[in-house]
């Protein structure tokens, strides 16, 4: 890929991220002071089972995979795993597996928190 198309794919994921990403608190551990950023969270079906087999009938299902994508701008410099992620009030993740970057994004799968253990965390615009 040439470096005029590298940069457009550069700019076009900053600009998705600007439109579409909400404010966060990373919490890297309990009690931890919260990091402003941003994200986007995800959820993105997929399969589990036997994908691509012949066999495609009752043994697969639906398989929903959340993650939250951070830009590599406005990302923590180190993300954890087990880290927090604060979206709003009740609404938190817990970060399980870090991808390594992508140009300028890093992704990483989550957990949603269930809400009585989101209840007591901070949540942008709280503070």
């Amino acid at each position: 890929m040439n470096s005029r198309a590298r940069e457009a794919l550069r700019r076009g994921r900053r600009d998705l991220h600007r439109e579409m990403a909400v404010p966060a608190f990373y919490i890297a551990v309990p009690g931890a002071e919260p990091l402003d950023c941003t994200v986007r969270v995800s959820d993105v079906p997929g399969a589990n089972g036997r994908p691509g087999g012949r066999d495609s009938g009752y043994a697969q299902q639906a398989d929903a995979k959340q993650s939250v994508i951070f830009h590599t701008d406005d990302a923590p410099e180190f993300i954890r795993v087990h880290a927090i992620i604060s979206i709003g009030e009740g609404e938190a993740y817990r970060i399980g597996v870090v991808h390594p970057a992508h140009g300028d994004t890093v992704t990483a799968d989550v957990a949603r928190l269930p809400a009585d253990e989101a209840a007591d965390l901070p949540a942008p615009g709280e503070l």
